[in-house]
């Protein structure tokens, strides 16, 4: 039978709290992480606050992108793709039952603007 401490103490905001406040560690002895999520939390931001700044927006974001394209490729991330696909899907069928008219002339001028294109790269 272990006994769980009544507080923890955080070493970064100098307080004691409740062993619930701390995210779980299971490399610790308690199983808890040395610092309180709210400190963690801040931490992290702070880090991800400078590596924008270091990186610049648009990189960051390059890097963040290919953190959900890794997942993508996960189960986990296969499957929630094919859920986004089916709400779009059903979400498009209903918009297009709604306002078939509107549907049908944007689906036109998209047409004429691709062929457009197409000319010109052709031409």
């Amino acid at each position: 039978m272990s006994l769980q401490a009544a507080t923890k103490y955080c070493k970064k905001c100098d307080t004691e709290k409740n062993p619930s406040d701390f995210y779980n560690n299971a490399s610790n002895k308690d199983g808890r992480s040395r610092y309180c999520a709210d400190c963690t939390r801040l931490r992290v931001k702070q880090s991800q606050a400078k590596r924008r700044e270091e990186l610049g927006d648009e990189r960051y974001l390059a890097t963040r992108r290919g953190d959900v394209a890794r997942f993508r490729q996960t189960e986990a991330g296969k499957r929630q793709v094919k859920l986004d696909r089916m709400i779009r899907t059903e979400a498009n069928r209903r918009l297009r039952e709604l306002h078939r008219d509107d549907y049908e002339h944007l689906l036109k001028i998209a047409r004429r603007e691709a062929q457009a294109e197409l000319n010109e790269v052709s031409a």
